[in-house]
């Protein structure tokens, strides 16, 4: 017959019932020590002083008596002595008795007098299977004994013995159970969590946990779970407006080009018309190919992948090579472009994504400034304790941003106008690329703004030690 491991129940309660139990054994064990030590160390304190005090006035009764003949009369007629007599006996240096009770009869002489102090010196034995407590002390070159018994003592300290033991599986029933109660008491607030985390799902994420308002590490932990919560809520509905939005985006060309194609099927078309059809086509292929390709971006971004391009490189250059770009728009636009860079400035990153995130930004501020208006481009140097940073300031007098929108400008599908967007083309990807790009810099960047005054977007990032700073207009 095969007998299965016994495993010991590895839940939290039974740990706690446990460990009440230990420790209450180990109290009342280290306190029954204690106190039948205190009892003990006690009794043979007073003992002890009785012997010495007895010893004492042995000693004066004895000095008084002219020959040491009359010790055995005077120890038996002195009444005051009697007790002490009971169990005395007195030997001389060479063993022989002068005095001796019947009860210390078992009890052999001491053989070496200077071995004892003055005071004498006190030693537990057990004579006619009773247990004593003998003094042993010189006098006028002769050993007083005297003792008392400690049977009496010693049956006390048993029955105390035997109660501590008789109240120990009491003791360890009462401290299992108030363990058990303990624990499940402790736990009830855990087993709450437990119930309404099941209960959560990605329908009912708003529920939370219940705060007390203790102020212990349970209130602790449920509101940190709380803030866990809330903060896994916003990631869902960031994920279910994202695909809700990318799904919109990607609609409406699909939408285009199927129609499109349905209606060139209809009847016969002329080759002009089929050329039109097929630059609808390619625009909104264009347009979604675009989407998808800023969609595999953000996802990169938010994978977390590896900056395996990330090198020393002029950030002067890249912005210079983005303003190159730009300039054709700006110029056709009838808007002024001007930069004031710093060169060169070294900083540790991905030219590619350096200079992405400026061509978005010149770009916007481009497409939503007005002719005649401008386009500032600045660079400068900071010091922030022993870091220094690149700040870059892109500053436009366009139709600006209200201020209730700045908050959101970087959230992913937004945008400040759907119809100002439509007839720009954009889709609400840009900024929130720029950010994640930015972050991946461990920089920062962010924007003020005034409707109909323009806005500005400060983007600082971390230099490399190696750089050295010249200005110089572009």
């Amino acid at each position: 017959m095969r007998v299965k491991n016994f495993a010991f129940p590895r839940t939290l309660r039974f740990r706690i019932t446990l460990l009440t139990a230990l420790l209450l054994l180990v109290t009342f064990a280290l306190t029954s020590v204690f106190v039948l030590y205190s009892v003990r160390h006690a009794y043979e304190e007073t003992v002890d002083l009785e012997l010495r005090a007895r010893f004492q006035a042995a000693k004066e009764t004895l000095s008084e008596t002219k020959t040491r003949v009359d010790w055995a009369e005077v120890l038996e007629d002195q009444e005051a002595l009697g007790p002490a007599g009971a169990w005395m006996q007195i030997s001389d240096s060479k063993g022989q008795f002068l005095y001796r009770s019947d009860a210390l009869r078992a009890l052999p002489p001491p053989q070496q007098q200077s071995k004892f102090s003055d005071n004498g010196s006190l030693r537990t034995v057990r004579i006619n299977h009773r247990l004593m407590r003998v003094l042993t002390g010189p006098f006028d070159e002769a050993i007083v004994q005297i003792a008392l018994p400690l049977n009496e003592f010693s049956e006390m300290v048993e029955k105390l013995e035997w109660m501590f033991i008789t109240t120990l599986p009491l003791i360890l029933s009462l401290a299992i159970l108030g363990g058990h109660w303990l624990g499940g008491r402790s736990l009830k607030p855990v087993e709450d969590f437990e119930a309404t985390l099941a209960r959560i799902t990605t329908s009912n994420l708003s529920e939370r946990l219940i705060v007390d308002g203790a102020g212990d590490e349970l209130e602790r932990l449920a509101a940190t779970a709380n803030e866990m919560l809330t903060r896994l809520e916003a990631s869902f509905d960031t994920i279910a407006r994202f695909t809700a939005d990318a799904s919109h985006e990607l609609r409406t060309p699909v939408a285009i080009v199927q129609t499109t194609g349905e209606v060139i099927l209809m009847a016969d078309r002329t080759p002009d018309e089929h050329q039109q059809a097929w630059r609808t086509v390619l625009m909104q292929t264009d347009r979604m190919g675009r989407l998808i390709e800023d969609l595999l971006v953000l996802a990169r971004t938010d994978c977390r992948e590896p900056e395996t391009s990330f090198e020393p490189l002029d950030l002067g250059t890249c912005i210079a090579d983005a303003i190159r770009d730009v300039r054709i728009l700006a110029e056709t636009a009838e808007i002024t472009l001007t930069a004031t860079l710093v060169t060169p400035c070294i900083v540790i990153g991905d030219t590619d994504a350096l200079r992405r995130v400026f061509l978005i930004i010149l770009e916007n501020a481009v497409k939503y400034t007005p002719a005649g208006g401008t386009i500032e481009v600045s660079m400068k140097c900071n010091r922030r304790g022993i870091q220094e940073t690149a700040i870059v300031s892109i500053r436009d007098t366009g139709i600006g941003i209200h201020e209730q929108d700045l908050p959101r400008i970087f959230e992913r599908f937004y945008r400040v106008s759907r119809d100002r967007s439509r007839r720009t083309g954009g889709a609400g990807l840009g900024l929130s690329i720029a950010q994640s790009f930015i972050l991946r810099h461990n920089g920062t960047i962010s924007v003020t703004s005034v409707p109909l005054q323009g806005s500005v977007f400060d983007i600082e990032l971390p230099l490399s030690n190696s750089a050295v700073f010249t200005e110089s207009p572009e």
